[in-house]
């Protein structure tokens, strides 16, 4: 009986190890996005330029893509844009509402994928949106949840195979998300 004992003993802790040392998580703020979040690597920077309505808003992407095999999910994605002051005035919650549904649609059409869950959130003080699309002929999934913070907009997501659509990385990343730091 104590060899089991010490046999499985052994075997729980060895499992805690490789898991911990799979798991490579730190913390990650960046002061001028004014957000943090913890990862499972180093994020990359990219900003584009983007041609609207309102002019050319600067739209700035943070990137993680797993270099392992077969990792819980393939992407991990922070992006944000500063939209003119004014734009989206507190009390006009049809515009917000109408700026979450044109987000979500177009999240949607860009991977050519079917919406499979959407949900109101209103996290950190600033309404927002969770939402889970279906694509790649529904052998992946991304979510993705997004906050309107005065005049800025934070988009997070996850990108995944469907196997792996219910991995606790991806909650993990997108639920540790803090803007304002």
């Amino acid at each position: 009986m104590n060899i089991f004992k010490y046999k499985l003993t052994a075997l729980i802790t060895c499992s805690f190890f490789f898991h911990s040392v799979n798991a490579q998580w730190s913390f990650y703020s960046d002061a001028t996005g004014k957000f943090s979040v913890t990862t499972p690597g180093p994020l990359n920077e990219k900003i584009s330029k983007i041609k609207t309505g309102l002019g050319e808003l600067e739209y700035h992407t943070f990137f993680y893509r797993p270099e392992e095999a077969k990792p819980d999910n393939v992407f991990y994605v922070i992006n944000y844009c500063d939209y003119p002051k004014g734009a989206f005035p507190k009390d006009s919650t049809d515009l917000i509402k109408d700026f979450f549904s044109t987000t979500i649609e177009s999240s949607v059409q860009s991977v050519h994928g079917s919406l499979t869950y959407q949900d109101d959130i209103y996290e950190l003080g600033c309404p927002g949106k969770i939402w889970r699309v279906s694509y790649n002929h529904d052998h992946a999934i991304i979510k993705s949840k997004c906050f309107l913070a005065d005049n800025r907009f934070y988009l997070i997501q996850t990108m995944t195979v469907k196997e792996k659509s219910m991995n606790t990385s991806a909650d993990k990343f997108l639920n540790s998300f803090r803007f304002g730091a």
